[in-house]
């Protein structure tokens, strides 16, 4: 039986690298796509290159670089003249400086592209919901209802976006990676590129890690010391619920 064809933009961090071991497991015909858009933590590109040697998965990387220049100091992500914010200098706002101008509709669009190309039907990404601080307005659900009434406009190939993780929590995450044996030192969660541990996503990463009960092997701290709380709460079938309902 052939199985289904599913394009996954896979960055190298922690959310798409367990959205695509999930899929993988879930005997999908997966093929991954990384971009390059002068991203300071290019350096995950490395890191999903290493996920798809593993699992034995098509992959492409697309040259985005000329953001980098055309986007000048809109995103910390990209500048060089603009540095990389704390989490607490980011909480409560609306768009933070570490998000990159249109990047996700970019991205989405040439995956697009790619799936009509290869006879895939589904491109997945790993918008999740943000516990620290405001997500983005290209990760919500209803950003991804909007592109798709865009897709359905193709006469003959109706491509779906789909994040199936847009409703959990980086813990969620973890805890259903920890399931799936993801090797975690395999991915990297940081906008500085070098595991900082200040930086918005690193401190979502530390503190998704302490919540699930679990020690983040980048950064083997104690999560008893962390954070306090009823770890059964994460029920594991209640994560899949979620997941599947986007799916």
């Amino acid at each position: 039986m052939n199985k289904e064809k599913i394009v996954v933009i896979l960055s190298g961090g922690l959310d798409s690298t367990t959205l695509v071991y999930y899929l993988n497991n879930k005997d999908y015909e997966v093929s991954c796509l990384s971009f390059d858009y002068g991203q300071k933590h290019n350096i995950e590109i490395e890191k999903a290159k290493i996920t798809c040697k593993k699992l034995n998965l098509n992959h492409k990387i697309v040259n985005l670089k000329f953001m980098k220049d055309l986007l000048g100091n809109s995103s910390a992500l990209t500048s060089d003249e603009v540095g990389i914010p704390t989490l607490e200098e980011v909480i409560g706002e609306a768009q933070p400086i570490t998000y990159v101008p249109n990047r996700n509709t970019i991205m989405l669009s040439i995956a697009t592209s790619y799936a009509e190309a290869i006879g895939a039907n589904k491109v997945c990404f790993g918008a999740q919901a943000h516990d620290e601080y405001s997500g983005y307005w290209d990760t919500t659900l209803n950003f991804v209802n909007k592109i798709n009434e865009v897709n359905n406009l193709n006469r003959e190939n109706k491509i779906k976006i789909i994040a199936p993780f847009v409703e959990l929590s980086k813990s969620e995450e973890v805890v259903l990676g920890a399931l799936l044996n993801i090797p975690y030192e395999d991915t990297i969660t940081c906008y500085n590129g070098n595991n900082c541990g200040t930086c918005p996503t690193c401190k979502d990463r530390i503190k998704a890690f302490a919540v699930a009960g679990f020690i983040d092997p980048l950064y083997n701290l104690d999560w008893e010391k962390l954070y306090n709380k009823n770890f059964k709460l994460l029920n594991i079938h209640f994560i899949e619920e979620k997941v599947l309902r986007n799916l």
